[in-house]
């Protein structure tokens, strides 16, 4: 139940979200974005799904335009299970759909990071701080411009996920067991795979350190066991068909290591956080120093990595969980230039996929949660201890910002040089 002092942050979140997405309102026949995978995969899927329907009342089981021939209701990148969102596609004009289903998803984002952060006793204030940090954070907004919608969609859930997890820890009921298990059958829907399988990880971990402070484990163990079993069952529909089929493609024994380490989060990127677009980007074509802008995109805010940094005045146990989330994710992040990578490369599913920087969601979403505590100490605290942090951060600017400054004309001529080579 919604209590009446949670109803103004929600109202606020919904507010922006309306304000973000007015294009879309005004002009609900455009194309959001004629982003690569939005109109060179998705829309010719959702358009012979939508015919199909249409004219003859079925979902086409085989694609007969691709190839010889493939199979289609069991592709897991049409996502044609995912529920109750696709069926959308099927009613209505899918390039009308693309917009409103990117304006729910970010809305959903917003909503879930919110009560995850009110259900970890954080303020209704610093909560909202947190939640529109996440929902409108470079993780989830440049997918829109590629039209990377599955990405979205799947990294759109993981505040729900670990609202129900942090739930199951807290109550181990058997309810809080089936509804994570329904929300993990949601992203394994959405079919993003790769980002899924980073959801869960981190959620396993997430789950494995406050096991190890639970008195009863072998309950707790067993719940959360349960939800993936349920997640198993929810998705049978699409996930024996893919399995079936993934026998048929490259990936399924595992890739070398240089191409699973291909598009790691080089660590001259962190500045990122800072200035997202020091590099440029793809959207006016002045992303001079190449691979995936979106990706890398790690910018929640100024604000939200300030509070996060202000948050490491706080000790209290549930912080640490997040130090740690986020740790690891920059660590996988990073990929080929750590060892760290080459540690975990073997673990299975690992070396699967490429990008290990696809997993920048995770400590975007640690840090969210971070400056949720971070905002709670400003708004509870003295000022005193907060003002000293505050002032080495001022000094530590006041120092990068001109030695950022005095490197211009050396970025800005190695930009050109990239730009005509390229050209």
């Amino acid at each position: 139940m919604v209590r009446n002092k949670n109803i103004w942050p929600l109202l606020i979140i919904l507010i922006l979200t309306l304000v973000f997405f007015h294009k879309v309102l005004l002009n609900p026949d455009k194309l959001i974005s004629p982003g690569y995978d939005l109109t060179l995969a998705y829309t010719p899927w959702k358009f012979f799904s939508h015919q199909s329907y249409q004219e003859y009342g079925k979902l086409p089981l085989w694609n007969p335009n691709l190839f010889s021939g493939t199979p289609f209701l069991g592709d897991l990148s049409v996502s044609m299970f995912y529920y109750p969102f696709n069926w959308f596609f099927v009613v209505f004009n899918p390039e009308i759909v693309y917009g409103f289903l990117f304006m729910i998803h970010v809305l959903i984002a917003g909503v879930s990071t919110y009560f995850f952060l009110r259900n970890k006793r954080i303020s209704e204030y610093s909560s909202l701080i947190g939640a529109v940090s996440f929902m409108f954070s470079a993780v989830l907004i440049s997918r829109i411009f590629v039209g990377h919608m599955t990405n979205m969609f799947v990294i759109c859930w993981v505040p729900l996920l670990f609202l129900f997890c942090d739930r199951l820890i807290k109550h181990k009921k058997l309810n809080d067991a089936l509804w994570l298990g329904i929300i993990l059958a949601l992203q394994l829907n959405a079919s993003m795979i790769q980002n899924f399988f980073y959801s869960c990880v981190a959620l396993s971990l997430y789950f494995g350190l406050n096991w190890l402070r639970s008195k009863k484990k072998p309950k707790l163990a067993f719940y959360y066991v349960t939800a993936f079993v349920i997640c198993v069952g929810l998705s049978a529909v699409i996930l024996l068909p893919a399995i079936e089929y993934a026998q048929h493609t490259t990936r399924t024994a595992g890739r070398s290591y240089e191409f699973s380490s291909f598009g790691s989060y080089a660590p001259w990127r962190l500045i990122n956080f800072v200035l997202p677009n020091i590099y440029g980007t793809p959207v006016n074509n002045t992303d001079w120093v190449g691979g995936f802008y979106w990706e890398y995109a790690a910018y929640l805010g100024v604000l939200g990595l300030l509070l996060a940094r202000i948050s490491l005045l706080n000790n209290r146990k549930e912080k640490s969980d997040f130090v740690i989330l986020f740790l690891f994710g920059l660590l996988v992040a990073f990929g080929s230039y750590t060892p760290f990578f080459r540690l975990i490369y073997n673990i299975p599913g690992f070396s699967l996929f490429r990008t290990p920087a696809a997993i920048m969601f995770v400590p975007v979403f640690a840090l969210v949660v971070l400056a949720g505590y971070g905002c709670d100490i400003l708004l509870k605290k003295d000022f005193k201890s907060v003002g000293k942090i505050l002032v080495l951060i001022g000094l530590i600017a006041l120092f990068l910002v001109p030695v950022i400054y005095s490197q211009k004309d050396l970025i800005v001529n190695k930009g050109e040089l990239m730009l005509n080579q390229s050209g």
